[in-house]
């Protein structure tokens, strides 16, 4: 099952994708137990898919099961829309939880020249207020005054693996973690190589950041990060090392990657955070770009028109977000 966030007829709806068409989830949902008074299922689906599954105690089997009810019985308030006529919308708006894999985890090239391998998971666990949709444009913001631009490396964009936490728990074993595992989607990292300037405050050097994973990309210039189109259950994806990512800069493919490239797996992830905090329905844990050996080609969106970045994943769907450049305004 896809499960989506989506614009159709000026609302924003939850639904998931069947045969190439949208189904409004909650529509479907409300047309059930209008017909059946007995409908187990009376609990509105309101928010982004975090919502449903932390606050509205809804479970990936429930979900599963009314998605199926709607497709059996055909409810006659049954709302339905082709997917060349909506709008897809990030599925997990005013998220608060996630986790993200530093750029340590993908055994590459790059990482293997730059970095010394980790023998754990690093991470960070940060509020993401910047999230943004599949589709929605990416802006980059003017540069502070006095920022020497022009010494610095372009911004970087890297497809991540993210995994959906469907079941919450404390130190999960290993061998039982992908149980806890509700579906994957797409996450884009993008960061400004050029805000490990902001290490010379705390009195470190940009290139002892980078060389141990901690430059502050997320601080005041972090970019837009999108996310979705959907999200993938785990039982459509039994095999989240199979997916591919290929990552097109303006029309120029810039990276390719695959998820076997990964250091740690799901499963070693998963029980590794849950370790270190109770996991929630709903957490995001992004699993860092399985590419990254193509990172630094990417054209100078001055001389760009209509720049855009776009991901393509045989397994987890498409985006495409416009690049909005107004780093040189003054």
């Amino acid at each position: 099952m896809k499960l989506l966030r989506f614009e159709a007829d000026g609302a924003k709806r939850i639904g998931f994708l069947h045969r190439g068409r949208a189904i409004d989830l909650e529509a479907g949902r409300r047309a059930l137990a209008e017909e059946n008074p007995a409908c187990p299922w009376d609990v509105p689906l309101q928010g982004g898919i975090h919502d449903i599954m932390r606050r509205g105690g809804w479970t990936l089997d429930n979900l599963r099961a009314l998605a199926d009810a709607v497709l059996e019985s055909e409810p006659s308030g049954l709302v339905d829309f082709d997917v060349n006529d909506i709008r897809f919308l990030n599925p997990v708006p005013g998220h608060s939880r996630i986790f993200t894999c530093r750029g340590l985890n993908p055994n590459t090239l790059w990482t293997q020249h730059v970095f010394a391998l980790p023998a754990y998971p690093t991470f960070d666990l940060a509020t993401r207020t910047g999230l943004i949709g599949p589709h929605d444009p990416t802006v980059l913001g003017p540069y502070p005054p006095g920022y020497e631009y022009e010494n610095q490396a372009p911004p970087s964009w890297c497809p991540e693996l993210t995994v959906v936490i469907g079941k919450g728990g404390h130190e999960i074993p290993r061998d039982q973690a992908l149980a806890h595992v509700a579906g994957y989607t797409i996450f884009i990292d993008g960061a400004d190589l050029g805000t490990s300037l902001a290490a010379h405050r705390p009195g470190y050097s940009p290139e002892e950041c980078l060389r141990f994973g901690t430059e502050p990309t997320y601080g005041r210039w972090c970019l837009n990060h999108a996310i979705g189109p959907w999200i993938t259950t785990a039982d459509e994806l039994p095999d989240p090392y199979s997916v591919e990512f290929t990552l097109i800069d303006s029309g120029l493919v810039i990276d390719h990657g695959y998820a076997t490239s990964l250091i740690f797996g799901v499963d070693e992830v998963v029980h590794f955070f849950s370790r270190l905090l109770t996991l929630e329905p709903g957490d995001l844990i992004t699993m860092s770009s399985p590419g990254f050996d193509g990172l630094f080609f990417r054209p100078d969106y001055r001389d760009q028109p209509d720049p855009y970045i776009r991901v393509h994943s045989p397994q987890l769907g498409n985006t495409l977000n416009p690049i909005v450049d107004r780093r040189h305004a003054s």
